[in-house]
């Protein structure tokens, strides 16, 4: 999918979003939350905890002004739905979406990235109503294609250690993708969610594709698609853990294909 602040419509696969923009109206937009004690910032986090909402690490706080920032930052009106998501079928509205980006630690700038990610996750060939219940522990990896100053304007890192932490975006994006997957898809772990021991990937799934290191001839993940060479896009895939394959004594190439294939 490709990511477009704005003019939704002309990039969508999946048939059932290929009509006109649908809009949610919502009865109670804003949940006041009354928090006891002095400690304002443990009492959210308590209170978010007892609700279910999050991955169980501490949350920014979705306050209306945060939230509206990120609204803003779309490019769509708050109560845009960009799809509905399983098994709880929530109603993934830019400004739902908004609230999850904020309490992952999103800044309003990754808004279109995660409204293009949610309508590739809705898309019927990804088949997310299997991964959000499964025992198996498989789970969406968003990998984002773009020129490499797009890239990095989102603060996306395509280097060495993509999967881990460090002072990028990728962390942060993803876990708004699971938050969302979480409090509007309502794949609760154990409850909802019965992955048997689950994987990390389920707390943040969200790399970039360094497409100048591919070697020539190679087409990136985005090419391979048919979009265009200055196209930021999306794509979501069912994917386990990253597998690490160590090989220290091959030196042919059918000596490393044998250990890549027993590994």
């Amino acid at each position: 999918y490709e990511i477009r602040p704005r003019d939704w419509s002309s990039d969508v696969c999946s048939s059932d979003l290929d009509e006109a923009p649908v809009t949610v109206t919502e009865t109670a937009r804003w949940a006041d939350i009354d928090l006891a004690g002095t400690d304002e910032w443990q009492a959210l986090q308590d209170e978010f905890a007892r609700r279910g909402w999050g991955d169980g690490l501490p949350v920014v706080p979705p306050t209306p002004d945060r939230v509206a920032a990120m609204v803003a930052a779309s490019g769509l009106p708050p109560d845009h739905l960009a799809g509905v998501i399983t098994p709880r079928m929530g109603m993934a509205t830019v400004e739902r979406i908004a609230v999850n980006a904020v309490m992952a630690g999103c800044a309003p700038m990754h808004m279109p990235l995660l409204v293009a990610a949610v309508r590739a996750l809705v898309d019927p060939r990804l088949s997310l109503k299997n991964m959000q219940v499964s025992t198996h522990p498989v789970t969406p990896l968003a990998i984002v294609n773009g020129p490499p100053e797009k890239l990095a304007a989102l603060g996306l890192h395509a280097g060495s250690g993509l999967f881990g932490p460090g002072p990028w975006s990728n962390g942060a994006i993803g876990r708004a993708i699971r938050h969302i997957l979480i409090n509007i898809g309502g794949a609760k772990p154990v409850e909802i969610s019965k992955a048997m021991l689950s994987h990390p990937g389920r707390y943040s799934y969200c790399i970039a594709e360094n497409e100048p290191a591919l070697p020539a001839g190679w087409p990136s993940l985005r090419a391979e698609r048919g979009f265009a060479a200055d196209a930021l896009t999306v794509t979501v895939a069912g994917v386990e853990a990253p597998h690490n394959i160590n090989d220290h004594e091959s030196t042919t190439a059918g000596g490393l294909l044998t250990t890549t294939a027993s590994g």
